[in-house]
């Protein structure tokens, strides 16, 4: 699978999830406080600025096509495989604890804020690892050739 495709379907994965989260949160009417509400979508917010953040500076330095490339970068489908299945968990289970409270339940905000904070801590590491190799490290090749060309241009 070329890099570049699999970035964007993980970084718009998470962006969108996030975004339909917060929305749910907004639209709900189970909240007898507005204090629950900010604070609920303050849960979500930190993690959605960090990765929407990583993925929109990914987005920005590659909005017009490198020129040159003789081969397209790809991943392990095995790797990408694996990758994909943390986000799809991930998200998945951000949306079940947010629709189950919005839609569905009868938990408490309270109760809904720790489902909502354990969703967000324990893939937030397993997602840092994903997003790391995708936004955060450069392949070495493409270092070396980013150092050759500023080399060239002195």
């Amino acid at each position: 699978m070329p890099t570049s495709t699999f970035r964007y379907l993980c970084g718009l994965t998470v962006l969108l999830t996030h975004v339909v989260a917060v929305a749910f949160i907004l639209i709900s009417t189970r909240f007898s406080d507005i204090r629950d509400k900010v604070g609920s979508i303050l849960i979500v917010a930190p993690i959605t600025l960090v990765y929407a953040s990583t993925f929109m500076r990914y987005v920005v330095n590659n909005a017009t096509p490198e020129g040159g490339r003789g081969r397209r970068d790809t991943l392990d489908i095995m790797a990408a495989a694996t990758m994909y299945f943390v986000v799809i968990v991930f998200c998945a289970s951000l949306l079940f604890v947010v629709v189950k409270f919005t839609f569905l339940s009868a938990n408490q905000v309270n109760e809904f804020k720790m489902w909502l904070g354990a969703s967000e801590t324990a893939f937030g590491a397993l997602i840092s690892l994903v997003f790391d190799r995708l936004f955060g490290v450069q392949p070495e090749g493409r270092a070396q050739s980013a150092r050759n060309l500023a080399a060239n241009q002195q």
